[in-house]
């Protein structure tokens, strides 16, 4: 059935890039180059190169393909996103290969963010952190004024793994609520994969049910800005759990970023300054992180192309 499932996505998602050859297609894309150090070692590399195009067929509809170039990706070239997505009034709906609604930060754009990295808890328990981050599945979502809330059914393995056994799957949910100067909201998370290997996050495999919950609160007023987030997971009979607490501070092009993220008994805390040109079209980052006693200094450049 799975297998059928993927075949359909994929026969749909061709026809609409085919059919969108017809219409008004678009490009972009950025990279960002770090320069890292601990004071003993340096490092250059490329953190990201980003490339995507986006099309709108039919009214409401549209198709996005998005590839990813990165050294943490040993100089691969990852396809990452490949889905179609129709909105009519308050409903949206969304089939293909793309990340599952579940956390606040996982959902704020690689290059708007004032720090070198997302929190460790987004990083690593989000449903997917360490399996290629996106899934193949359907979600729905519905808006209604300040509220949007959002249900998923995912194959539950990632994109760097599949796996079509009628048996396995992964069930996402998220609800949040934006109010003029506040965001908050949960996520929580259901899979059903056995035989799975998490890495990074659990030594052994997956043989029981994988249970993940988050909180997220974003206060903005003016200049200034503070978030903090929470998640929590039950695999097999561990429990794992991380947040951070991040505020930035923007004046014109400016911005100070600060964070204190905290990871089972892995705390990081980082400072960066950030300056900004064309809405994070340019953009140069200069900080560093504290952790475990050791201190890592980086600077970023961040460009369209």
């Amino acid at each position: 059935m799975k297998r059928s499932f993927f075949l359909l996505i994929t026969f749909l998602l061709l026809n609409a890039f085919i059919f969108a050859q017809d219409s008004t297609l678009t490009f972009d894309g950025y990279a960002q180059l770090t320069a890292k150090t601990n004071f003993q070692n340096y490092d250059i590399f490329l953190h990201r190169l980003k490339l995507w195009t986006k099309a709108k067929p039919l009214p409401g509809l549209t198709f996005k393909l998005q590839g990813t170039f990165s050294s943490k990706y040993a100089e691969k070239f990852l396809l990452q996103d490949i889905w179609l997505k129709y909105k009519h009034r308050g409903l949206i709906l969304q089939i293909g290969q793309f990340v599952p609604e579940f956390s606040l930060q996982r959902f704020q754009h690689d290059y708007t963010i004032n720090l070198y990295d997302r929190g460790q808890c987004v990083n690593l328990l989000i449903p997917d952190g360490t399996l290629g981050v996106r899934d193949l599945g359907f979600q729905i979502g519905i808006k209604k004024g300040k509220l949007s809330t959002y249900f998923g059914i995912f194959s539950g393995y990632g994109i760097k793994t599949f796996n079509f056994s009628n048996k396995h799957f992964l069930i996402t949910h998220k609800t949040q609520v934006k109010l003029s100067h506040i965001t908050a909201g949960y996520s929580l998370m259901y899979r059903r994969a056995n035989g799975l290997t998490i890495p990074k996050v659990l030594d052994t495999t997956l043989f029981t049910a994988d249970m993940r919950y988050n909180a997220f609160i974003r206060f903005n007023l003016h200049n200034l800005t503070l978030q903090s987030e929470y998640i929590g997971a039950k695999i097999n009979q561990n429990w794992l759990n991380g947040w951070y607490i991040n505020a930035e501070y923007t004046k014109g092009k400016n911005t100070l970023a600060l964070t204190y993220d905290h990871y089972q008994n892995q705390t990081r805390i980082g400072a960066f300054y950030s300056y900004s040109l064309h809405s994070y079209r340019q953009k140069i980052m200069l900080g560093g992180y504290w952790q475990n006693n050791s201190i890592t200094a980086l600077l970023q450049i961040q460009c369209f192309l």
